[in-house]
């Protein structure tokens, strides 16, 4: 008798076990996408100084508006939900700070504002336009990270979420690869995905 208990018991914990997964294998999965590649170049506009702090403006294109950008970053590589095999696109944004920053205060400063992923031709994404909202963080001299939310149906609700690699430019003149002093500032620095950028 106690071994029928047992036994009961046992199926009783593992029926709802069963119908979970069976219920969690129907569901469609939320749209998202990786990318393996994410390349640009962040222009500061002023320009960083290396002890005359002042507000910048962060964008990486050359011209134009962020929904038509010249020059803009890239993503690469991107697979996921809805996407068949891999595509790319452009990738362009326009942030802003608050306050003043110096080449070495800028480091753990955010800069917020808007972006734009232009999925490109050929490719299953083709024709479509992703809105973002985006933030960039400096985090030291030689690492920034990307995040954010997608504002689009296609992918809305869905975080941005990458880490870059930057030169050591904004270290002070002699110091590595350093540029930054007060006569000269500094107006400019690519970036390259550490990792996978995901939204």
């Amino acid at each position: 008798m106690k071994a029928l208990g047992r036994l009961l018991l046992a199926t009783a914990l593992i029926v709802p076990a069963g119908v979970m997964a069976m219920q969690g294998a129907g569901a469609t999965p939320s749209p998202s996408a990786t990318c393996t590649t994410n390349t640009g170049t962040v222009y500061f506009n002023p320009g960083v100084r290396l002890t005359d702090g002042s507000g910048q403006s962060v964008r990486n294109f050359t011209g134009g508006s962020v929904s038509n950008a010249t020059n803009p970053g890239r993503i690469e590589g991107c697979s996921g939900v809805g996407i068949s095999g891999t595509t790319g696109g452009s990738f362009a944004f326009r942030l802003a700070g608050s306050g003043q920053v110096t080449c070495s205060t800028i480091r753990g400063r955010t800069f917020t504002g808007t972006g734009q992923i232009k999925w490109d031709k050929p490719g299953t994404n083709a024709g479509i336009v992703t809105n973002l909202r985006v933030q960039l963080t400096i985090d030291s001299y030689t690492t920034a990270h990307f995040s954010g939310r997608v504002d689009s149906t296609y992918l809305r609700g869905t975080r941005l979420s990458g880490k870059a690699t930057i030169p050591d430019t904004l270290k002070p003149v002699g110091v590595g690869g350093g540029a930054c002093q007060n006569g000269k500032r500094v107006k400019k620095l690519a970036y390259t995905n550490d990792g996978d950028t995901t939204l």
